[in-house]
């Protein structure tokens, strides 16, 4: 009896030892999943991202690239500021990103480029609509 006893001690003693881990992943691998394999469920993976921030960021174990995931995906609907503080929030809590957060910051804050005239055929052409000289 003594010898089950200690046995089950034993058993839930090593149970305790194991480690938890450094951050909190929440549901991110799941939707990520479902994500890949069905891109319309975009505002599902968005609400995943949040709530694994919302869950870790009070103990500080918010997971490396979940602030530039869920900016990418802002940077993706059009919401180019909400996208910006995150890469902003991934640069501070992991610097070793700084570099390519920085790029992705450029990027937002870069004006678009002028599109260029189209060349073709038909460039310095009149139009259908337009009168030719002598007409």
């Amino acid at each position: 009896m003594k010898q089950i006893i200690l046995g089950g001690l034993a058993c839930l003693a090593v149970s305790a030892c194991v480690p938890q881990s450094q951050y909190h992943w929440g549901d991110y691998s799941r939707s990520l999943y479902n994500y890949y394999g069905d891109s319309t469920k975009a505002k599902e993976y968005r609400e995943a991202l949040v709530a694994v921030i919302v869950e870790a960021e009070p103990q500080g174990r918010v997971p490396p690239g979940i602030y530039a995931e869920l900016g990418y995906m802002e940077l993706q609907a059009g919401n180019s500021a909400e996208a910006k503080q995150y890469f902003e929030k991934e640069k501070a809590r992991w610097p070793e990103s700084a570099a390519f957060m920085d790029r992705m910051i450029a990027a937002i804050d870069k004006p678009p480029e002028a599109t260029p005239p189209a060349s073709g055929s038909n460039a310095g052409q009149p139009g259908p609509d337009t009168k030719k000289a002598g007409s």
